[in-house]
């Protein structure tokens, strides 16, 4: 058996000290943070794109050959940083948006009380026939047969504007888009002369811009005919010019008023009865304080001088408008080549004869009229038209005249019956133009009562033997 050798405490305790010494340089060299990398020398790079921030420059791990900026590395002073002073795309083109927009808020406010007050002159000329009608029978001595035909002369013109107007627009909206677009608009001819009807496109806002200038003076001229004094025959044509002119500045203006806001078309009508109201009242507070008759046309020439500015202003093209009619032309006469090409040659294609897709919807150039003509509905429409113009027209023209002659009415003041006559259409027109939309179906039974009341009302005309203003 071998003897073992023997273990002295000093060796125990100097084996113990190197491993301590050897585990504490182990720990430190564990909590020494390794030196960072060398940056690698990059060749210049002309198309990467550095923050402009970053001050140190790293490969990237996936692609070494990309630079990636360190926005935590060391940065240059603030002093040092040039702040771009260029406005953000995104808030310019919101604000130019916004800029828009009023511009258009603006213009229909303005078109629609322009509208408004056109609406205004055209009653106020028809409402005041009733209070004028005794002194005309006294001043040429005519019958009340006679008299009546000055309605028949209205009608005439109303026909003949209602059969035209589509015509006229038609005629006063060419313009050759060949000419610079502020020429094409502002200042070419009324009607283009060029005889390449090819070049020759419509404007809408154009046509409307001067059919509504020419019905404005059509119907100032009724007001100096009539102020002219010049006899029946001259008083026939003044009423046939009148309504030629009502009939064309109605069908503009009612186009008008029901493409924009939903109420515009009852308040439209609400102020020509506000007009045909007001009409009788200054005729005869001026009658009344000694003038004559006619000076009352005379004077109404300053508010038609006055609807001529705001309408001529109001409703003048603006560069949009232009614009797209501009486009909307050129595209229609491309169109158009492109059509006559493909029937002059049917083995051509549109898609492959290269002609361009037109992004705008071509003006109808049908007579809409016969289209609406057409319509079986429509021809009930114009019966209850006819029938509720007629009454509207013969109840206020003769209702002076028939309650001086039964009613002993006094001349002084009879006038202010047809203003009163026409308050409650006009109140009736902005009222169920309000309400009839919030109206049930089973709600406009109630109408009928309405309708029982108004028949009621004029059987009150008749029982009352005597009426003194």
């Amino acid at each position: 058996m071998a003897r073992a050798e023997p273990v002295f405490l000093d060796d125990v305790a100097l084996v113990d000290r190197q491993q301590k010494d050897s585990s504490s340089d182990i720990s430190i060299k564990e909590s020494t943070p390794a030196p960072p990398p060398t940056p690698q020398s990059l060749t210049p790079l002309p198309g990467a794109q550095i923050h402009e921030r970053a001050t140190v420059i790293v490969p990237s791990p996936c692609n070494p050959a990309l630079p990636i900026p360190r926005i935590h590395d060391p940065v240059s002073p603030l002093s040092a940083i040039s702040l771009s002073t260029a406005q953000s795309p995104i808030l310019a083109s919101g604000q130019e948006e916004a800029t828009h927009l009023q511009h258009r808020f603006r213009t229909l406010g303005w078109r629609l009380a322009s509208g408004y007050f056109a609406c205004f002159i055209l009653s106020w000329a028809d409402g005041v026939t009733g209070t004028v009608l005794p002194y005309l029978k006294a001043e040429f001595n005519l019958s009340t047969m006679t008299l009546s035909l000055l309605w028949g002369g209205g009608t005439c013109g109303y026909f003949a504007g209602t059969l035209l107007v589509e015509s006229i627009l038609r005629w006063l909206g060419h313009f050759n888009f060949d000419i610079e677009l502020s020429k094409s608009v502002d200042n070419s001819s009324l009607v283009a002369s060029d005889k390449n009807t090819r070049n020759i496109g419509h404007s809408a806002s154009r046509a409307r811009h001067l059919t509504l200038l020419m019905g404005s003076v059509l119907h100032a001229i009724f007001f100096a005919m009539m102020g002219s004094k010049s006899g029946f025959p001259v008083m026939f044509v003044a009423y046939a010019v009148a309504a030629f002119a009502r009939a064309v500045l109605n069908a503009i203006l009612n186009s008008y008023f029901a493409s924009g806001p939903k109420q515009a078309l009852g308040y439209a009508y609400g102020l020509s009865g506000l007009g045909a109201m007001a009409s009788p009242l200054v005729c005869q507070s001026v009658i009344t304080t000694g003038a004559p008759w006619f000076h009352f046309y005379l004077g109404s020439l300053v508010l038609s001088a006055l609807n001529i500015l705001l309408l001529a202003v109001a409703f003048k093209p603006n560069a949009a408008e232009s614009v797209k009619e501009h486009h909307l032309a050129v595209s229609e006469a491309a169109k158009a080549d492109c059509d006559a090409r493909c029937d002059a040659d049917p083995s051509k294609k549109a898609s492959s004869s290269g002609c361009p897709a037109s992004s705008f919807e071509p003006t109808n150039k049908h007579n809409t009229l016969k289209k609406a003509l057409c319509i079986p509905l429509q021809w009930l429409f114009c019966a209850f038209a006819l029938l509720y113009s007629g009454s509207e027209t013969t109840t206020q023209g003769f209702m002076v005249t028939y309650l001086l002659a039964t009613k002993h009415a006094n001349p002084n003041t009879v006038g202010f019956v047809t203003s009163g006559f026409w308050a409650g259409l006009s109140v009736g027109r902005v009222c169920w133009g309000y309400f009839n939309g919030r109206l049930t179906f089973g709600q406009r039974k109630h109408i009928i009562l309405f309708l029982i009341c108004k028949l009621w009302k004029n059987d009150l005309m008749i029982v009352v033997l005597n009426i003194e203003l």
